[in-house]
């Protein structure tokens, strides 16, 4: 079985479709599937064998005619997945989702549905002509849609086709390598000097829905003795560092930049508490969260459609009302203030973690949606 993988970005660009894409063509290689990625890069003058030539063996990066943000019009891509059994694309990327409507190749074509892109800028404006004008057509066509929530799924721009595309919808939730993201053995019971917060995104506009300047301001309203750590990076990170300044929060916050997966999984598990302070639908699941709980660290997160799928409120963390800093605050400074609580959610968490989101899991249905079609 040859099955070829379309996603927008890909590692080590940093992003939750890029990762999850990668770890399913991992995994799908480890069952001895023929699996790849295709994602773009940038410039177009160099010739598609001199491309191919420069492949991986798991991710091809195609040329770009044009890319604006995470949307391309890329070359070649008819080509590279002309000897593919199954597509599957993982949605949206813009320019190959046309492409796919165009060229209605006669094999079949898995979705994942990952988001509803949002922005307030002109961008909003095009994602919601692609929803109206192409969205329920390439949906339509697809031979499965997957959703990492049947939650998400019924408050996204879904809804009103789910009873139209009944069975092709399956619900598989996002896994993650547990094996890797593990609570540390010799971390210590709490912090001396207070407790430390992370949070964990993209600091650029196509982020803009994961809500740090939400978290800057609820930390104004907590103890001097708690902390932040941003991981991250982007165009937006300079604003997001003048931000701490005119708060007065310098000595309480520190921007570690992108960090390796390795010091990721180590910066997980030495926090307290992992925030997850997104603001709109445009989060549909939260990898973050994830990882963090397989970390065994506890998450106060937006009770939003599908993270509160992911984040057990009362049990690996706490739900709080999206967009509002007074809960945000509240939630952080219950957690932060009450060690025994917190020890107690982060058992859960690493439970839940290896329960309900394990890589093996995730490629066994995966594997059974492919051999269904």
């Amino acid at each position: 079985m040859k099955v070829t993988h379309l996603a927008c970005i890909a590692p080590p660009e940093t992003g939750g479709i890029g990762q999850v894409a990668y770890d399913e063509v991992m995994g799908l290689r480890e069952r001895g599937v023929d699996a790849r990625l295709v994602s773009s890069g940038n410039g177009w003058t160099r010739g598609m064998d001199q491309v191919l030539a420069e492949k991986s063996d798991v991710v091809y990066r195609l040329p770009s005619i044009i890319r604006v943000g995470n949307a391309a019009l890329i070359r070649g891509l008819g080509r590279v997945v002309q000897d593919a059994d199954i597509i599957h694309l993982h949605y949206p990327w813009y320019g190959v989702a046309e492409f796919l409507l165009s060229a209605r190749p006669k094999k079949p074509v898995v979705v994942t549905f990952h988001m509803d892109a949002s922005a307030s800028d002109l961008r909003g404006v095009a994602f919601a002509a692609h929803r109206y004008l192409l969205q329920s057509r390439l949906l339509r066509n697809a031979s499965r849609i997957l959703v990492s929530s049947r939650d998400y799924a019924e408050h996204s721009s879904l809804a009103p086709l789910l009873s139209e595309l009944g069975d092709k919808i399956v619900q598989l939730p996002f896994a993650l390598d547990t094996d890797f993201f593990s609570p540390s053995e010799q971390k210590a019971v709490s912090h001396d000097k207070g407790a430390h917060i992370l949070f964990v995104g993209g600091l650029d506009k196509a982020h803009h829905f994961k809500g740090l300047p939400l978290l800057l301001r609820a930390l104004t309203a907590l103890p001097k003795s708690i902390t932040l750590k941003i991981v991250g990076d982007g165009g937006e990170r300079a604003r997001f560092e003048k931000d701490v300044v005119a708060l007065d929060l310098v000595s309480r916050v520190a921007f570690l930049g992108r960090v390796s997966r390795e010091a990721l999984r180590d910066t997980y598990r030495d926090a307290d508490v992992l925030a997850f302070p997104s603001t709109s639908v445009a989060e549909a699941f939260g990898l973050v969260a994830l990882e963090a709980q397989a970390c065994g660290v506890p998450v106060v997160a937006s009770g939003l459609p599908g993270v509160r799928t992911v984040v057990q409120d009362g049990e690996t963390g706490i739900l709080v009302s999206p967009g509002s800093a007074e809960a945000l605050t509240k939630g952080i400074m219950e957690l932060c203030t009450n060690q025994e609580k917190r020890q107690i959610y982060a058992k859960n968490a690493r439970v839940h973690a290896l329960q309900g989101f394990s890589q093996k899991t995730h490629i066994d249905k995966l594997l059974e949606v492919y051999q269904a079609l």
